[in-house]
């Protein structure tokens, strides 16, 4: 051992202390470190607040008619959810007005801009029709909308959601384009599943690019429709033509997708993200990093996106960590 009265200060040296990897900036830091021109502006007179109603009662004693100034009533006539109108009646000239909580949106300004959010709020929380009803009671709010109002927001959330993480998709993959000088690009490719195990009914496929770090694609595999499952229940007699005629028209917009098993999932879904991505991304896929599962390589090199000719070259996981550890090492 060392005697520190050997060394010139007299003391042992401060042990080296690792804090993480400082010279390579990784995907999370990329996320987060994002453009200010991503970000949307926020107002904050265009947010959300509870009120309690019998607050409206002090409303009363301070306010007036703004033609005769005599005494006003503030009255909840309907509500449609959490959306509700109030009318303002004065006692003396009977002057009546009406206004809403909410704002309305859509085409016919029918569909009031809380509902639609609120909607929103429980499906990013992984919650459904029947939670918002015991929050709604747990809080003392108005009944919210009905299953099929619930059904019918989540289908414009869905459709605008889809429009919108395209967008994304494709920004992404024009920018790891810019990034690698090509069309052809690296991409780390890789499944996920909603349980463990081999019996998930859901499964997501995701392509992320190598330089950006961003998501350029992804897949949702599904092996169970609700919809298909519950008009079995209502119709035992599948042969009768009204199930028939229901069923016809309900192949285009059902949810499932995968007819084997959950473990094919991975692979079906890579298939077809390489097969679009020359025409919805403009990119070719040739340079592919994946984990130790060598059976999706396998099966996407075998399908043949990109013709007979072109070689995908996969790039092992290990090996790109080797190199980003020698990078740092020899700075």
């Amino acid at each position: 051992m060392n005697d520190k009265r050997n060394r010139k200060s007299g003391r042992r040296p401060k042990k080296c202390r690792f804090r993480g990897n400082q010279h390579i900036k990784f995907a999370s830091f990329k996320k987060l470190n994002v453009n200010e021109s991503s970000q949307l502006p926020t107002n904050d007179s265009e947010r959300f607040r509870f009120i309690d109603i019998s607050i409206f009662k002090d409303f009363e004693k301070s306010l007036c008619c703004s033609t005769c100034f005599g005494t006003i009533n503030i009255i909840e006539t309907t509500n449609c959810g959490f959306s509700s109108t109030f009318k303002i009646s004065c006692q003396s000239c009977n002057v009546e007005k009406t206004w809403r909580n909410s704002k309305m949106v859509g085409i016919k300004k029918n569909v009031p801009t809380i509902n639609i959010r609120v909607v929103f709020a429980m499906r990013m929380i992984g919650k459904g029709a029947k939670s918002l009803q015991k929050f709604s009671s747990y809080m003392a709010l108005p009944a919210p909308v009905s299953q099929k109002s619930y059904d019918k927001i989540n289908d414009k959330i869905l459709r605008a959601t889809t429009v919108v993480a395209n967008s994304c998709m494709k920004k992404a993959a024009e920018e790891e384009e810019l990034l690698t000088g090509s069309s052809d690009i690296m991409v780390s490719g890789d499944g996920t599943w909603k349980t463990r195990g081999h019996s998930s009914l859901v499964g997501v496929c995701t392509v992320i690019g190598a330089e950006s770090g961003k998501v350029i694609d992804i897949d949702v595999m599904s092996s169970y429709c609700k919809s298909c499952e519950v008009s079995k229940k209502l119709n035992s007699d599948k042969s009768k033509s009204s199930y028939q005629q229901w069923q016809s028209h309900h192949a285009k917009s059902c949810q499932k997708n995968h007819f084997g098993s959950a473990g094919k999932m991975e692979v079906e879904g890579m298939k077809k993200i390489f097969r679009r991505s020359v025409a919805e991304r403009g990119v070719r896929y040739l340079s592919y990093i994946g984990d130790g599962d060598a059976s999706t390589f396998k099966d996407v090199c075998e399908d043949k996106p990109y013709g007979i000719n072109t070689i995908i070259e996969k790039v092992n996981v290990w090996a790109t960590y080797k190199s980003e550890w020698e990078h740092v090492l020899e700075s």
